[in-house]
């Protein structure tokens, strides 16, 4: 289930990333010579920093290495990123403070050197300061976030002097106000925000002007239907605005004029394919709008004329392999740059990747760009992945491990015995009945050697909390509908039958009562090659870290990002409304998350003493409805 989006999200928005992701969260901005591409990075120790790179618009990365924007205490993350006339301008939520989440800025040259090396705090209230977008102005910039309930902003000039010290209130309307975003137009900027004043999401926009005035205080009604919007995204098109969303599994448009005022046609259906859309971004080329979203685990886009008419898709974007993510847009002279969170190396690793498209929409960059495209100048540091530790009853041991930098070799040793060459996996058989220590340490292509070899002790088998295991085998497809192919993991410790757990949830997905019913999908479980989304089954601190910024507390589930995240205490507890019918339950969680994956929406109980709907939060009760495991017809469609 979705958990709500309040205030407390402050305390889960920088929590760690999960083991082995490396670079994502990618931002772009354009100075009129030069793109610059911001991320978030856990690339030393264990919290997130903010890093840059310049690519020219002939597609070449200027700075391979990146440029370290803030590596202050805590964590760094959620970069936004804008040319202001003079100079780029960084922000990002920052936690080196006790007080909770602040916003931070910094400006960096056109030659890619930082000018505020210690940062900028454009809002360091207490509470938290969450989720920041930036648009420049031409003389200076406009930089709003979320406090967990309003949206505040405050103005930077173009020396980094902040303008609205104590900030602006763009919006405090009745519930929560998030994920903001804006562009700038001829006589202020439109900022457009998730609002929960009507109890859903809806999309809620105002206008402010170049002095700091909130020229809609109320808020201007962009996209309120009955379903959620959300992920907005706006650009400009030297007449008026363009705002973007996701609703269901769909991304939708409107008109905005450059006075607050929306315009025909209605909302502007952009992607309304089979499989999840959502995620948009947009930039305006001088001539057309180019709106690129998220396509499941790929990407795809189109032009739209400033009219509202949608002038046929572009060529495919990026299907690479694993997950394509998140992507950002900016226009440049003759061309735009889409930049993307990219895990086709796998290993748990996401990059940063980017593509050029010319003016008329054409890919230019087909297989992508590394964006950066060289890890850092230390040896690799090395990092066992698999194997026991703590105590352990067979006599045998298998590692496996991995470096931070591509193409490594590996020397192992076992005990005292002397270092060997090695590959991942490690076998050892026939070991004594006492401790032993395993070391492993890597080695770059330059003969740079991991100083601090990764080790491992162990009597008996312990296993490692966090670590997924994808269940082998796989399933029949379930039916002639569109395929949608799947995973299955369970979290390293979790004392059940994997195999039957994996079966379980092959013939929830593929009975004909289940989302594939009508025949309008299909279903089949894999171990390997792409996915449509993953199910994991997990212990509750690791669903509330997978689920994060949802807010899970330990006793519910979610269905986000690719991933139906299962709740194991509810797995093996169900929930007071189906009193101890574990089938049906199980039937139900699954159906429920994943039936976010597939883009449906939360739904309340529609007439006492019907059975409840599947894509209601059963966990928390049906009210005067019966509990359900299968989605009714009228939500399958």
């Amino acid at each position: 289930m979705r958990a709500f989006l309040g205030a407390a999200l402050l305390a889960l928005f920088l929590a760690a990333p999960a083991a082995g992701q490396q670079r994502y969260a990618p931002a772009v901005a354009f100075d009129g010579t030069t793109y610059l591409v911001v991320w978030q990075e856990l690339r030393s120790g264990a919290s997130r920093d903010i890093y840059a790179a310049r690519v020219s618009e002939a597609g070449v990365v200027l700075d391979p290495l990146g440029i370290p924007i803030s590596k202050a205490a805590g964590a760094q993350g959620a970069p936004a990123v804008t040319f202001d006339g003079s100079s780029f301008v960084v922000v990002w939520q920052d936690d080196r403070s006790s007080t909770g989440p602040d916003v931070y800025g910094a400006r960096v040259s056109a030659a890619g050197v930082l000018l505020d090396p210690g940062g900028i705090p454009i809002s360091s209230r207490p509470g938290a300061q969450l989720m920041p977008a930036v648009a420049g102005t031409g003389a200076g910039s406009l930089v709003v976030w979320t406090d967990g309930s309003d949206i505040r902003g405050a103005r930077v000039g173009p020396a980094g002097a902040v303008l609205d010290p104590a900030g602006l209130t763009v919006s405090a309307a009745a519930g929560v106000q998030l994920d903001p975003a804006l562009a700038f137009g001829v006589a202020g900027s439109l900022v457009v925000w998730e609002d929960h004043r009507n109890g859903g999401a809806d999309l809620y926009g105002a206008r402010v002007s170049p002095a700091g005035a909130v020229l809609d205080p109320v808020g201007v009604a962009v996209a309120a239907d009955a379903r959620d919007e959300r992920n907005a995204a706006v650009a400009f098109d030297g007449a008026g605005f363009f705002a973007a969303w996701d609703v269901g599994s769909d991304v939708q448009a409107r008109r905005v004029s450059a006075a607050g005022a929306l315009l025909g046609p209605g909302p502007i259906p952009l992607a309304a394919a089979s499989g999840s859309q959502m995620r948009p971004a947009l930039a305006f080329d001088g001539a057309n709008y180019l709106a690129v979203w998220q396509a499941d685990l790929d990407l795809a886009g189109v032009r739209v004329s400033p009219a509202g008419t949608v002038l046929g898709p572009v060529t495919a974007i990026s299907a690479a392999g694993l997950a394509q993510l998140g992507p950002v847009i900016a226009h440049g002279t003759s061309g735009s740059l889409v930049a993307w969170e990219d895990e086709r190396t796998g290993a748990g690793r996401s990059d940063v990747y980017g593509a050029r498209f010319s003016s008329s929409g054409a890919l230019l960059d087909a297989a992508g760009i590394a964006i950066p495209q060289a890890r850092d100048l230390r040896p690799p540091q090395t990092r066992i992945t698999r194997g026991p530790r703590g105590r352990q009853t067979v006599r045998a041991a298998t590692f496996r491990f991995r470096a931070s930098e591509a193409g490594a070799t590996f020397q192992c040793r076992l005990d005292r015995g002397r270092w060997r060459a090695c590959r991942s996996p490690r076998i050892y058989r026939g070991l004594d009945l006492r401790t032993h220590r395993f070391q492993v340490r890597g080695r770059d292509r330059a003969g740079n050697v991991d100083r601090s070899p990764a080790s491992r002790q162990w009597l008996v088998d312990n296993p490692i909390p966090g670590l997924l295991h994808v269940v082998g085998g796989r399933s029949r497809r379930s039916g002639p509908g569109p395929l949608r192919r799947y995973a299955v993991q369970i979290e390293d410790g979790i004392r059940v039958d994997r195999r039957r757990v994996a079966d379980t949830i092959a013939s929830i997905l593929g009975d004909r009562r289940g989302w594939g019913g009508t025949g309008r999908l299909s279903f089949q479980r894999v171990s390997s090659g792409p996915v449509s989304f993953r199910v994991v089954l997990a212990n509750p601190s690791t669903v509330n870290r997978m689920c994060a910024p949802l807010i899970t507390g330990g006793i519910y589930s979610c269905g986000m990002y690719g991933r139906a995240v299962l709740n194991l205490m509810r797995w093996r507890q169900g929930a007071p409304a189906f009193h101890g019918n574990m089938t049906m339950y199980r039937r139900y969680l699954v159906n429920h998350e994943v039936g976010h994956l597939l883009g449906h929406s939360h739904r309340p109980c529609h007439a006492s003493g019907a059975r409840a709907p599947v894509m209601m939060q059963q966990t928390k009760g049906v009210g005067s409805c019966h509990a359900n495991g299968w989605p009714l017809a009228w939500e399958r469609g």
